[in-house]
Parts: structure tokens; C-alpha cells; sequence
């Protein structure tokens, strides 16, 4: 993947994604965060390309949809994933904004 802002914060969501066990690889991640195919990411960086902005825009969606279903749980870890996911929306946002202004 290209070093650009936006690759690297597609980098940064699937670390942290992998990490915390919401996806095993990132043939999951293309599909179930990214809606690419399986092949998205692995293509991104052996062809050296940046993500595009529709595909950091669907992830900060996804990751706000799923970080306001559980940041509402009443149970303090599950609430704490949400924040954290909604954080990575927000940063997501912001990448996509600064990116925009270039």
C-alpha cells in the first residue's frame, strides 16, 4: 500500500481490528470493514496503491455503527470496544477531511 495518510490509516484500523479479535485476517477485513473483495488490501499494497476515499468513508461508517452498538452496553469492556471503535471513526473522518484539502 502506498504510503499516503489514507493507506496508513487502513493499516492502523486493521491492526487494531486484528488485535482486538473483530477480524482474523485481512481478507475479513476487506470484506466485512472495507466492502471490497477479500483480495482489497493484499492488492492495495503489492501494488503499492493508496486506499480511495469511498473506502475509508465505508469504513469509519461501519466502525461508527458498530461502536454506537456498543458503546450503549451495559457491560464496561463491550463499552469500551464501542469507544474505541467510534475513536477509529472519528480518525478515520479526519484523515478523509485532510485529505480533501490537499
Amino acid at each position: 500500500m502506498e504510503n499516503s495518510k489514507m493507506g496508513e490509516m487502513i493499516e492502523k484500523i486493521l491492526t487494531v481490528l486484528r488485535a482486538r479479535g473483530d477480524v482474523r485476517s485481512s481478507a475479513d477485513f476487506s470484506r466485512e470493514w472495507l466492502g471490497r473483495e477479500e483480495s482489497y488490501v493484499r492488492s492495495l499494497r503489492a501494488k503499492a496503491r493508496p486506499a480511495s476515499a469511498q473506502v475509508l468513508a465505508t469504513c469509519a461508517s461501519r466502525l461508527l455503527e458498530r461502536g454506537d452498538a456498543l458503546s450503549g452496553s451495559q457491560y464496561g469492556s463491550v463499552k469500551k470496544h464501542g469507544m474505541e471503535l467510534q475513536q477509529l471513526a472519528q480518525e478515520c473522518i479526519q484523515t478523509l477531511i485532510l485529505e480533501a484539502r490537499r
